[in-house]
């Protein structure tokens, strides 16, 4: 009965026991089974895009300073925990939960293979890349990027959509290359996917991609910008030894392999003209001096390589007698103390007397809130068969609103805009030569009315006027001048009657004053401009006193005449009467002629320019 009772097993406890193996079995399996890495992430297209849509692209400084931003509590928030980190690797082992699309060991795996891949080919230290480029090469260009992940993978997801670049990241021509100015590094909370992203393209285009030497990627400036305090934090499991950065000696000696300036030839000759790309300018954070001549031997030496390197470890720089011209150089923009507002390219003065342009892409927090740059942006120098024919654009779309890429063109010499969109330049057109005067013989030849002031004018009563030893003049039209400037609608101003001088030698002043419908000799007036008719106003004329001829006068009233010696004459001669009529003619005041020899037979007269008194009849 015992042993049949010792027989009988408990259901309960048997489900106890085999749940604590099991519990224990997959406690086992989780604090032993090793994290599960991948050298795989941002490997595509497709990743880089899921990988910006999943992460905030702006998070908040933690601290106020813009030239050394702290993201360490941003940092720590992406660290998984002790149990969801090993959660996940169960789950990724049971194939539950794909790899993430970055992680430290991607960083680690590209810098180890880039670096040494570029090491065997001589890239190190300090050197310089020479690129004989064809009518249709093109260089896809961008300025400081500074950890701006999101907005480079915007960049590279629309040349993706534009056949530039494919899925797997490599350019689908040969004749495409891209370039970084660098300063690819800083001032961003994903600086390690940005760096990530840059190997990427040197690994899918090792013949095609250029990535230059910045100052944060020199003498371990990256230090002090946010990359050391990142690496620390993020990929703190991967130091070893004495290790004071996780990753810091692979990371200093990728950079060790990037050249200082890309040097591009111009044709024809390909060996006499350049244009250089670089991120210095040759006079800001002078790294190396670039002056293209003490190169000269290299740039000049002719091969069938299309792109060839120089090393200045080692080398003596001379200059060479017969110099080389720079046509353009390309640089990053020196932010701090050149910057203007710009939508991602501007044409700089001649540094040296070369043409230059400056790129920028960052838009990220730093410079949004620093100096209001917003753009996603990035360039093209599109090469010819002249260099005059050379063009350069800047491709930007406003990071905030993402309405889609704008483009503009500029020839690369000349800085001018071309393509759709440009302003118009129209040819200047000839200054036309003023016309000769035409001269009425025998008048004088035209000279600028002189406009006085209006003023109301009293209308004399006809008088019988005669000049005394001088025959009666017969009517004449008065000779036609061609004014200077358009003359103005006056009337005659009559001057009282005066006691008539002793006859004399000369031509005898007289006083006139003019008869209705009457020709009447000629008599002073006064030019007035008529923007009104003019209404004859009743009541006597005082004494005019003198004044200088053709002198404006200001406006008063009543209108004085003015009297004025008559020019001498060699004889008696007919006193110059244009015809008047009571109704307004235009009248000009020429300047006074050489007198007029005497005659027979009076000849045409010749407007005085000085009018003169006669005795009434």
């Amino acid at each position: 009965m015992a042993a049949k009772k010792g027989g009988k097993s408990n259901p309960l406890m048997s489900i106890l026991i085999g749940g604590g193996v099991g519990l224990a079995a997959l406690i086992i399996i989780f604090l032993v089974t090793p994290n599960k890495t991948t050298t795989d992430g941002l490997k595509s297209m497709t990743q880089l895009v899921e990988y910006a849509d999943d992460n905030v692209e702006l998070p908040p400084m933690e601290n106020k300073n813009f030239i050394k931003p702290d993201y360490t509590k941003f940092y720590k928030s992406k660290i998984p925990g002790f149990f969801s980190r090993n959660l996940s690797n169960l789950m990724r082992y049971a194939g539950l939960k794909d790899d993430p699309d970055f992680s430290a060991e991607t960083l680690d795996f590209l810098l180890e293979n880039v670096s040494q891949a570029r090491e065997t080919k001589g890239l190190r230290d300090k050197f310089i890349h020479k690129i004989v480029p064809t009518e249709k090469t093109k260089f896809y260009i961008w300025g400081d990027i500074q950890g701006a992940y999101h907005s480079l993978t915007r960049d590279l997801e629309f040349l993706r959509k534009e056949g530039v670049l494919s899925e797997e990241l490599k350019l689908t021509s040969p004749d495409i290359n891209f370039v970084f100015l660098g300063d690819v590094v800083s001032r961003s909370p994903y600086i390690m996917e940005t760096l990530t992203v840059a190997l990427r393209l040197l690994e899918q285009n090792p013949t095609q991609m250029f990535y230059m030497r910045g100052n944060h990627e020199s003498d371990n400036y990256w230090h002090g910008y946010g990359l050391k305090r990142e690496l620390k934090l993020r990929a703190g499991h991967m130091a070893s030894g004495k290790e004071v950065v996780p990753l810091g000696a692979l990371v200093e000696r990728f950079f060790n392999t990037l050249p200082i300036a890309l040097y591009v030839a111009v044709p024809p000759a390909f060996n006499s003209e350049f244009v250089r790309l670089s991120h210095e300018g040759g006079n800001e954070y002078t790294m190396e001096t670039l002056d293209l001549n003490k190169y000269a031997t290299f740039l000049k030496k002719v091969s069938g390589e299309n792109l060839s390197t120089f090393n200045l470890a080692g080398q003596k720089l001379v200059v060479d007698p017969n110099p080389l011209k720079l046509r353009a150089a390309i640089r990053a923009e020196v932010k701090r103390k050149t910057y203007q507002s710009m939508n991602g390219m501007r044409a700089l003065p001649p540094e040296k007397g070369v043409v230059s342009w400056t790129f920028i892409s960052c838009p990220t927090f730093i410079y949004q809130k620093g100096l209001k740059f917003f753009n996603d942006a990035f360039g093209c120098l599109e090469c010819g068969k002249k260099v005059n024919d050379w063009k350069i654009s800047v491709y930007f779309q406003d990071s905030r609103t993402k309405d889609g890429f704008k483009k503009k063109t500029f020839n690369m010499l000349t800085s001018r805009e071309i393509g759709e969109g440009a302003p118009s330049v129209a040819t200047p057109a000839a200054t036309p030569t003023p016309a000769a005067p035409a001269v009425a013989q025998p008048a004088a030849p035209p000279v600028a009315a002189v406009p006085v002031s209006t003023v109301p004018v009293k209308t004399v009563p006809a008088t019988p006027v005669a000049t005394p030893q001088t025959p009666p003049v017969a009517p004449v039209a008065a000779p036609a001048i061609k004014p200077v400037i358009p003359a103005t609608p006056v009337k005659v101003v009559p001057i009282p009657a005066a006691t008539p001088p002793a006859p004399a030698p000369v031509a005898t002043p007289v006083v006139v004053t003019p008869a209705p419908v009457k020709t009447v000799p000629v008599v002073p007036v006064k030019v007035v401009p008529a923007p009104a008719p003019i209404t004859p106003v009743p009541g006597p004329v005082p004494t005019p006193p003198v004044v200088p001829p053709v002198v404006a006068q200001p406006p008063v009233a009543p209108p004085p005449p003015v009297v004025i010696p008559p020019a001498p004459v060699a004889a008696p001669v007919a006193v110059p009467v244009p015809v008047v009529t009571v109704s307004p003619i235009p009248v000009e005041i020429p300047p006074t002629p050489p007198a007029p020899k005497p005659s027979a037979a009076p000849a045409a007269p010749t407007p005085v320019a000085v009018p003169v008194p006669v005795v009434p009849q």
